[in-house]
C-alpha cells in the first residue's frame, strides 16, 4: 500500500499518496476518511494489469485488421473481374428462384475473401473509426494493382493515367477510401458514398502536384537574368500566341522556302511567314504599344515593323516601275501596226492581180458599170441638187473611157474600186456624209457585180475563180484585223486613223490605253501584230504595270530605316486594278514566267496586308508583365493563361521586385520584337524551346474546362476504378 500523508492543498484539506508512480491528491470533500482513500488507491492499483493486457490485445487486433485490409484491397480489382464473369450464373440463379427453386446466389468475391480471412482468424472492424480506417487502408492497397495494369497495358488516356504518379495514387487511394466510409458512417446513400470517395481521392492527388509547380515557378523567376532563359521566354510568348503551336516551326520553314509569296527584295515577319492569325495579333499589338509603353520596347517594335513595311513597299514600287514613257510606247505600237497594215494591203492587192495577171478578161459595161453608177446617183433624189463635182467627174470619165467600148477589164475594176474608197474617205473627213455614202454604195455595187461575173463563170476559168475566192477571203480577213473584228474589237481603226494631211488622229499617249481598253481591242492588236506580237505584248505589259502602279499609289509616303522614301502603295487599289483587268491579263501575261511574275506582286501585297486584316488594331498585353506571365505559364503547365487578369493579380510582383526585373524584362521584350520581325531568329528560338513549351502552349488552346478536365480525368479514372472495386465489398453492420 502506498504511503498516505495528511496535507492541505490550495486551502483544501485532504490526503496525498503516490499511485502507480504519480502523486495524487484526495480531498476531504470527496473522501470522508482515510479508509475511503485507501479503498480508492486499491482500485487504481489493481486496474493497471487489465489495462496492460487490453493494450496488448489491441495491438494484435490492429495488426490483424491491417493484414485483413491489405488483403481485401489487393483483391478488390481482381474481384471485379470475378464478379463480372459470374454475372451469367447469377442471372440463371435469378430465373430459377423465380420458378420456385431455393438455389442460393453465388456470393460476391469480396464476401468470399472476407469469409476466408475470418476463417483464418483475422478480426473484422466493429466500430465506426475502425471501419473508416479499414476502408482507407483498402483504398491505398487497391492502388497497387491499378498501377500495375497501367504499366503493363497500352491504350487510351485512362490506361496511361493508371501508371502515373505512384505516390499520388497511394495517397489518393487512402483518402478516397476513408472519405467513402466516412460518408457511410454518417448515413449517406451509396451514390453519395462513391462521390465522397472520388472527391477525397482527387483533392489529395491534386495537392501532390504543388511541389513540382513551385519548382517550376522558381525556375521561371530566374529566367529573365540569363540569355538562355530570355530565349525560352521569348519562345514561350511566340508559342502561346500562335494559333497552332505544334506546327509553328514547320509553317515558318515552309513560308521562308516559298518565294512565290513575295518579291525578291521583300522582307517578311514571322506571323506572315507562318500565316498565323495569333502571331498577327501579337505583331499588331507590338506596333500599337509604341504610344503607350514608352521606354519598354514599344517604340522599337513600331520602328522594326514599319521598316519591314517600308522595304516591302519599295520592292513593289520597283517591280511596277515601267521603263520608257507612254508616248514612246504608243509611237512604237503604231509604227508596228502601220507596217503590218501596209504589208497586208500589198498582199491583198497582189492576190487580186493574180486573178487576171495579163488583164485579158472583159466584163460587159451594162452588167458591171451601169449598176455602179446608178447606186451612186440614186443617193441624190429629186430636190437634192446636182451631183458633187468629184462624182460628176468620175461618171464623165467612166463614160469617156469605157462607155463607147462596152466592156471593162479586170485591172480597171481594181483601180476604180481603190479610187472610190479614197473618195469616200475624203468625203468623210470633210464632213460630206451623203457623198461618202454614195461612194461606198458605188464600190459595193461594183464589187457585187464583178463577183457575180466571176462566180457565173461566163468570163473566168475555174483556176481564176479559185484565185478570186482566195483574194476575197484575204481582203475580208484584213478588214476584220485592221478595221472592225467580228467580236467588236476596233482599236486599230482608231490607232491607225489619219487626217487629210496624213497625220495620226489619235495621240501617241492614247494608243496604249486604246489597245488595253477591252479584251477585244487587245486581241485585235495582238492578231494584227503577227510575228511582232511578242514585241507589242512586251510594250503593253510595261504600260500595264505603269497603270497598276498608278492605281495602287496613294498620297502618303513611307521611309525605311535608312531614310529611303517611296509613295505608299495600296494593296486594295492594286487588287481592284487586277480585278478590273482579269480578262486582259491572260493575253498580256501569256507565259508561265510572266504570269508568275505578276502573281508574285499580287501575293506580296496580300502577304503584307495579312497582319493588318487579321490582327487587332489596338495594343496587346502579351508582351507586358513578362515575368509574371512566365511564372503563371510554367507553374501551371499551361492550365491557366498567362494573360489571365486574376492570375496576374495573384502572382503580381511588388514594386521593388518589379524594379529589379525591369531591365531583364526590357531585354526579353526586345528579343520578342526581333523574333516577331525575323522568322529566321524565331525558328532558332523555337527549335531550342523543347516539347514542354509546345505542350504548355497547346494546352492554352483548349477551353478552360477542358484543361482541368484533362487533369482530373487521370485522377478520377484511377479513383473511380478503386472506388468501384470497393463499393461492392460487404461491410459489417453496426
Amino acid at each position: 500500500m502506498a504511503r498516505i500523508v495528511r496535507v492541505q492543498k490550495n486551502g483544501k484539506p485532504g490526503y496525498e499518496a503516490t499511485v502507480n508512480g504519480t502523486p495524487r491528491f484526495f480531498s476531504d470533500e470527496k473522501y470522508a476518511d482515510i479508509d475511503a482513500v485507501q479503498a480508492r488507491i486499491k482500485e487504481l492499483t489493481e486496474s493497471v494489469e487489465p489495462v496492460k493486457r487490453d493494450a496488448d490485445r489491441s495491438a494484435l487486433r490492429n495488426l490483424g485488421l491491417g493484414v485483413r485490409d491489405v488483403a481485401q484491397g489487393l483483391s478488390s480489382i481482381p474481384g471485379l473481374v470475378y464478379d463480372a464473369a459470374a454475372l451469367p450464373v447469377q442471372a440463371g440463379v435469378a430465373v430459377a428462384r423465380q420458378l420456385g427453386s431455393d438455389v442460393a446466389y453465388l456470393p460476391p468475391a469480396s464476401r468470399r475473401v472476407s469469409d476466408a480471412l475470418t476463417k483464418v482468424g483475422l478480426p473484422t472492424p466493429e466500430t465506426g473509426p475502425e471501419r473508416v480506417r479499414s476502408m482507407a487502408t483498402q483504398g491505398a492497397a487497391a492502388a497497387i494493382p491499378t498501377m500495375g495494369a497501367g504499366l503493363l497495358a497500352s491504350g487510351g488516356n485512362v490506361i496511361r493515367k493508371l501508371a502515373e504518379r505512384p505516390l499520388s495514387q497511394l495517397v489518393s487511394g487512402f483518402t478516397g477510401g476513408g472519405s467513402a466510409q466516412g460518408a457511410a458512417e454518417a448515413g449517406a446513400s451509396a451514390p453519395l458514398q462513391i462521390g465522397a470517395g472520388l472527391l477525397g481521392g482527387v483533392g489529395v492527388a491534386g495537392a501532390t502536384t504543388l511541389g513540382p509547380a513551385a519548382v517550376r515557378a522558381a525556375d521561371a523567376l530566374r529566367q529573365p537574368f540569363t540569355q538562355a532563359g530570355r530565349d525560352r521566354m521569348a519562345a514561350d510568348v511566340l508559342l502561346r500566341t500562335s494559333a497552332n503551336p505544334g506546327s509553328l516551326v514547320a509553317r515558318i520553314e515552309q513560308g521562308l522556302a516559298d518565294t512565290s509569296r513575295r518579291l525578291p527584295g521583300s522582307p517578311v515577319t514571322t506571323a506572315q511567314a507562318a500565316r498565323d492569325p495569333g502571331l498577327m495579333v501579337l505583331e499588331q499589338g507590338l506596333v500599337a504599344d509604341a504610344g503607350r509603353v514608352a521606354g519598354q520596347g514599344g517604340q522599337s517594335g513600331a520602328v522594326a515593323f514599319r521598316d519591314i513595311a517600308a522595304r516591302r513597299n519599295q520592292s513593289r514600287t520597283q517591280a511596277l516601275q515601267p521603263t520608257g514613257s507612254v508616248d514612246e510606247a504608243g509611237a512604237t505600237l503604231r509604227a508596228v501596226l502601220g507596217e503590218k497594215l501596209a504589208a497586208a494591203r500589198e498582199r491583198v492587192s497582189a492576190a487580186f492581180k493574180g486573178v487576171d495577171p495579163d488583164n485579158s478578161i472583159r466584163m460587159p459595161f451594162d452588167e458591171v458599170v451601169a449598176p455602179m453608177i446608178y447606186a451612186g446617183v440614186s443617193k441624190y433624189g429629186p430636190g437634192s441638187g446636182p451631183l458633187p463635182p468629184a462624182m460628176r467627174a468620175i461618171t464623165d470619165e467612166i463614160m469617156d473611157e469605157v462607155g463607147e467600148a462596152g466592156f471593162v477589164g479586170f485591172e480597171w475594176f481594181q483601180n476604180m474600186r481603190a479610187r472610190l474608197g479614197q473618195e469616200a474617205g475624203k468625203a468623210r473627213l470633210s464632213g460630206a456624209g451623203r457623198d461618202a455614202d454614195a461612194y461606198v454604195a458605188m464600190r459595193t455595187a461594183l464589187e457585187d457585180q464583178v463577183n457575180a461575173q466571176v462566180m457565173n463563170g461566163r468570163n473566168f476559168s475555174a483556176d481564176q475563180i479559185a484565185r478570186w475566192v482566195a483574194a476575197i477571203k484575204m481582203r475580208r480577213n484584213m478588214g476584220e484585223t485592221f478595221e472592225r473584228a467580228t467580236d467588236g474589237g476596233a482599236a486599230l481603226a482608231s490607232i491607225l486613223k489619219q487626217d487629210r494631211f496624213k497625220r495620226p488622229v489619235l495621240a501617241d499617249s492614247k494608243v496604249v490605253a486604246t489597245a488595253l481598253a477591252s479584251p477585244e481591242n487587245l486581241r485585235q492588236v495582238l492578231r494584227a501584230a503577227g510575228d511582232a506580237a511578242d514585241e507589242v505584248r512586251a510594250a503593253l505589259r510595261n504600260e500595264f504595270m505603269r497603270r497598276g502602279l498608278e492605281k495602287a499609289m496613294t498620297a502618303g509616303v513611307m521611309a525605311d530605316a535608312v531614310g529611303d522614301v517611296a509613295p505608299v502603295l495600296s494593296g486594295a487599289g492594286f487588287s481592284r486594278f487586277m480585278e478590273q483587268n482579269k480578262n486582259i491579263i491572260p493575253q498580256l501575261f501569256n507565259t508561265k514566267a510572266h504570269a508568275a511574275a505578276l502573281q508574285r506582286i499580287a501575293n506580296d501585297f496580300a502577304e503584307g496586308q495579312m497582319s493588318m486584316t487579321m490582327g487587332k488594331a489596338r495594343g496587346s498585353d502579351t508582351a507586358q508583365n513578362l515575368t509574371v506571365a512566365n511564372v503563371i505559364g510554367r507553374a501551371t503547365n499551361g492550365i491557366v493563361s498567362p494573360d489571365n487578369p486574376l492570375a496576374k493579380t495573384l502572382v503580381g510582383l511588388g514594386p521593388v521586385v518589379r524594379f529589379i526585373y525591369q531591365a531583364p524584362e526590357a531585354a526579353v521584350r526586345e528579343l520578342i520584337i526581333e523574333a516577331a520581325s525575323d522568322p529566321v531568329l524565331a525558328r532558332q528560338l523555337l527549335m531550342r524551346a523543347g516539347p514542354d513549351a509546345v505542350k504548355r502552349a497547346s494546352t492554352l488552346l483548349q477551353p478552360l474546362e477542358a484543361r482541368f478536365a484533362d487533369i482530373g480525368s487521370g485522377i478520377a479514372a484511377r479513383q473511380a476504378v478503386r472506388v468501384g472495386g470497393l463499393a461492392g465489398s460487404e461491410q459489417p453492420q453496426q
